[in-house]
């Protein structure tokens, strides 16, 4: 169906001035999708999320009897806590070897030397049995995500009534009922992978979006930017706060692209995303220039709210936020390519750059792990070398905080030193702590990411500690459930970024 032709028969607005724009999406879903579903990922009905988004787990014996259960339980461990928890916030927790008996809710995991893995189909907060095959492909990729995927309550991607099945091979499966979460049908999901439309081994947008409306964020100060689509009015909204997607959710719009990913609160060189009204034309228009807000008040539009906080100019590992109009009266801002393309093939004429956002999730998780044996904390980023190194020897304490994949303004790097001595870590972003760390004998391992300089709104500090006794240096941003001496005293603040919820 192609979407411009119902578009074209709203009519043009003579009201609507030259300078405000908008944007299409290009071919539709079908109809039925639209009128009838205002959901996605897909949780069908009935499947209860876990409380908190606390999801205890435990290793049954026939596990831990394995001689390779120490390295492919911290594979899998890995593998998991760099997918779900780290943009929604649920945790998985215990990770011990399974009770004897007991039906509480809970995951209980058995490795074996198969290519068969899976779930069953009692999804959500229960008892339930994860079998992992060691003997498949996708072990250390998709399969550990893919399969968490269901523990969280999601069915596969190709259950959705919307979704466009290809009866001759795996991608396609008997349509259920449920919730779609705010995500259109998505040929790119975890959810559809492990060779049944695809082989991805991360996340897709539209996976995050799904897991964040079920689980809430694991990062607060970031969030997705969506564009939704109205098919009664030809409307495009781009949004992100919980009060726009939700507005949008009870006009009946659907959701299109995934447009990046905004601040939540204004942070330095960063300008407000608003969002405007104009009840006689039903347009919804985006914008976070001064170009743009003196369009839209003098076409009769009215402030909404703020949607969210962009740059506005280029920044490292952003993208443009464009604008784009149809003269018959539909303003969009689009950063994605599909959305720019949809625009683009339905006759829209670009206005202008808006902002700029980040495309992809702009932060990595900072992990903490603790080594009882020397008694050292070290914090570093999910997946980084060091990450890899400590998960060899130490044990996993959690998330704590993030950092900025690229060097953003006011950021500066968060480096790891360490000590070949004393087999200590330690974390730093400011010359004095460089300067420490050289004197002491330490050499830099990496660098985790980028950190503000400066207190930032919604940003905790990112404190070093010192302990004597254990000659350990200890970097944490919300951490408390982690081994203390007595004697680890307050150091300085290295830097400041979001905490994580967990």
């Amino acid at each position: 169906m192609n979407r411009h032709s119902l578009r074209i028969n709203r009519g043009i607005w003579p009201s609507l001035v030259i300078g405000v724009t908008g944007a299409l999406t290009g071919c539709a879903a079908s109809t039925e999708s639209i009128s009838t579903s205002r959901e996605n990922l897909i949780m069908a009905s009935g499947t209860t999320p876990w409380r908190n988004g606390a999801v205890p787990v435990c290793w049954t014996t026939a596990s831990t009897n394995r001689s390779d259960f120490a390295n492919r339980s911290r594979s899998v461990r890995a593998l998991l806590e760099s997918s779900w928890p780290s943009v929604a916030n649920v945790r998985f927790t215990g990770w011990d070897t399974c009770p004897n008996a007991g039906l509480d809710p809970g995951v209980n995991i058995t490795l074996d030397d198969t290519t068969a893995a899976g779930v069953g189909h009692d999804f959500g907060q229960r008892r339930i049995s994860l079998g992992l095959g060691t003997a498949r492909s996708d072990f250390g990729a998709g399969l550990i995500p893919h399969e968490f995927g269901h523990v969280l309550g999601f069915r596969h991607e190709m259950a959705r009534q919307d979704f466009p099945d290809n009866p001759n091979t795996g991608c396609h499966e008997e349509n259920v009922a449920g919730d779609y979460l705010n995500t259109p049908s998505d040929i790119n999901s975890i959810m559809a992978s492990t060779g049944y439309c695809q082989n991805n081994s991360t996340l897709s947008p539209w996976d995050a979006v799904g897991a964040i409306t079920v689980y809430g964020k694991q990062v607060i100060g970031l969030s997705p930017l969506l564009t939704a689509y109205s098919m009664v009015s030809g409307d495009n909204a781009t949004i992100s706060t919980a009060a726009g997607i939700e507005s949008v959710r009870g006009a009946n719009y659907s959701f299109e692209h995934a447009e990046g990913w905004v601040f939540d609160v204004q942070i330095e060189g960063t300008v407000p995303l608003k969002l405007y009204w104009n009840p006689a034309t039903g347009d919804n228009f985006t914008t976070a220039t001064a170009a743009g807000v003196a369009s839209a008040v003098a076409s009769g539009y009215s402030f909404v709210r703020i949607e969210g906080y962009v740059y506005p100019s280029q920044q490292p590992g952003t993208v443009p936020l464009n604008l784009y109009f149809h003269s018959h009266g539909d303003n969009m801002s689009t950063a994605s390519t599909s959305g720019q393309n949809a625009a683009i093939g339905a006759g829209y004429a670009f206005v202008r750059t808006e902002g700029w956002v980040f495309p992809t999730v702009p932060y990595k998780t900072l992990l903490g792990y603790w080594d009882s044996a020397t008694g050292d904390n070290v914090l570093t980023a999910r997946d980084s070398t060091v990450a890899q190194t400590a998960r060899a020897s130490y044990d996993y304490i959690g998330m704590d905080g993030v950092v900025f994949k690229d060097q953003l303004p006011g950021t500066v790097a968060l480096k790891t030193y360490l000590n070949p001595t004393t087999h200590d870590y330690f974390g730093t972003a400011t010359a004095e702590g460089e300067a420490s760390a050289r004197g002491a004998g330490y050499t830099q391992q990496q660098v985790e990411g980028y950190v503000f300089e400066h207190a930032q709104n919604g940003m905790s500090p990112i404190v070093t500690y010192w302990s004597q006794s254990a000659i350990d240096n200890f970097l944490t941003v919300n951490r408390t459930n982690v081994p203390f001496h007595s004697d680890y005293t307050f150091v300085r603040i290295e830097g400041y970024t979001f905490p994580t919820r967990l």
